[in-house]
């Protein structure tokens, strides 16, 4: 019982290290948001918030959404803990999205594309978790089955 707790940590561990850095993905699992260094000055007012250029950043931040698969395993693996991780992160828009664009369309970009990323990966996760227990109480059914056969 011991080698498989054991072969099950260190699974979920090897399943858990890539979402800690892939940078390409845009995953940073250990981003300040209070980083002022590398952000610009973004306008405050509510004119550039609701400015066709923030709305196209949106747009563009929802449609270049591609959820990572790996957080099916993380829900699979960790369970409870497994569906919290892709909630937590925080998750950047791919720096070509970004070059050469206003302060308005992206912050707009950036907003819905964090956003949507955190709903598209906790549904993997969610599908994964969902995946284990049904095969657990599968696997419970067929023992129970099995023992009344028998």
């Amino acid at each position: 019982m011991k080698r498989v707790i054991s072969i099950l940590l260190i699974f979920s561990i090897f399943s858990l290290y890539p979402l800690m850095v892939n940078a390409e993905e845009g995953v940073s699992l250990f981003s300040d948001p209070d980083d002022k260094e590398s952000e610009e000055q973004v306008p405050s007012n509510n004119e550039t918030m609701y400015s066709e250029e923030y709305i196209m950043g949106m747009n563009d931040g929802e449609k270049n959404v591609t959820p990572n698969k790996l957080f099916f395993f993380s829900g699979f693996c960790l369970q409870i803990i497994g569906v919290i991780i892709p909630f937590v992160l925080t998750y950047e828009p791919p720096l070509k999205l970004l070059q050469n664009k206003s302060i308005a369309y992206s912050m707009g970009l950036k907003e819905r594309y964090n956003a949507k990323m955190r709903s598209e990966n906790g549904k993997m996760a969610i599908i994964g978790l969902v995946s284990y227990y049904g095969m657990f109480l599968l696997i419970y059914f067929l023992m129970i089955l099995s023992a009344f056969i028998s």
